[in-house]
């Protein structure tokens, strides 16, 4: 997990540096005197979790390596610029593909965990709203007790037993 990390951090520099090239090379920003962070700290600061030894020496080693200065010539040939070798762009566009499933996964799960809290939740509020004549409805319910059988109990005995049931009702 850890090395698709890094690889992934790595693709990720070197995604920015080449979008930073081409937007120099095509004209699209300006020079300035001002110096700015360099795309590897940003990227850096991007993520949380410490970086590896061998990762932070790589980057520290880009670091140290001299951009050339933006280019507004404009009639440069783009075969000039490699910006990502091929294998790389298809193992960048599988690393995307698996993090859009993954994203896909995680948030199914969200939607089924939010329905199930909803309907808990639909539950308790219905709860709530219940008198003690309908709890005590239920109650007699889950017993297996409905107005038939409590006139057949009424029905049998003697007219004393009956009356006397009437009452404790």
């Amino acid at each position: 997990a850890n090395k698709l990390k890094d690889e992934l951090l790595r693709a990720r520099a070197a995604e920015k540096q080449a979008k930073e090239k081409l937007l120099d090379f095509l004209g699209r920003n300006a020079y300035s005197n001002s110096v700015a962070a360099s795309p590897i700290q940003s990227v850096t600061s991007l993520y949380s979790s410490p970086l590896s030894p061998q990762m932070h020496s790589d980057l520290l080693a880009l670091e140290r390596e001299p951009s050339p200065a933006p280019d507004l010539n404009l009639n440069i040939n783009l075969n000039s610029y490699d910006l990502l070798a091929h294998g790389d762009v298809d193992q960048l566009s599988l690393e995307i593909e698996k993090e859009r499933v993954d994203y896909l996964e995680k948030s199914k799960h969200l939607q089924n965990q939010l329905r199930e809290l909803r309907s808990e939740i639909a539950v308790l509020k219905v709860g709530e709203k219940q008198s003690e004549l309908d709890q005590l409805h239920d109650e007699q319910v889950k017993l297996g007790e409905n107005k038939y059988s409590t006139l057949r109990k009424s029905k049998s005995g003697s007219t004393k037993s009956r009356v006397a049931f009437f009452e404790e009702l």
